[in-house]
């Protein structure tokens, strides 16, 4: 075998072992079984992911309605406070600082503002309910 043909061998071995090291970098860091925490990230989420990562895995959030009282008195999704995204700025102390808070109104306009006060405030974790509750009924997802 001549010296060029060595090298390329080289080379080549060099590339898989860096590529086996990749896998198994990506396969050890892959998470921990013990891990509780949803794999959803914050940001825009569907109304099926709201219901399996946070109603169905039952975990702690704190969901507000950033509609008006009457459109909340319409109909709202399960378990939702109500703070107008209006008046959201001088009610900020009602939403807790240490929970996932997952956020909805109409058809996602308003929620997308309540989420940059939220975010722009220091709240990490938030979530908007892609489409609001229009969104939720034309999935036949119950309002109360």
């Amino acid at each position: 075998m001549n010296l060029k043909s060595r090298n390329i061998w080289l080379v080549v071995a060099a590339l898989v072992l860096i590529g086996m090291l990749a896998a198994a970098v990506v396969v050890l860091s892959g998470g921990n079984d013990n891990d509780t925490t949803a794999s959803v990230t914050p940001g825009i989420i569907s109304p099926a992911t709201y219901v399996s990562e946070f109603v169905d895995a039952d975990r702690d959030h704190f969901l507000l309605d950033v509609r008006t009282p009457e459109e909340f008195e319409a109909g709202h999704i399960a378990g939702a406070v109500n703070i107008p995204v209006q008046v959201l700025d001088q009610y900020l102390s009602s939403v807790p600082e240490d929970l996932d808070v997952v956020l909805y109104c109409r058809t996602g306009n308003r929620s997308q503002a309540a989420m940059e006060i939220l975010n722009q405030t220091g709240y990490d974790n938030v979530y908007d309910i892609e489409g609001g509750t229009v969104a939720w009924a034309a999935q036949n997802r119950p309002l109360e």
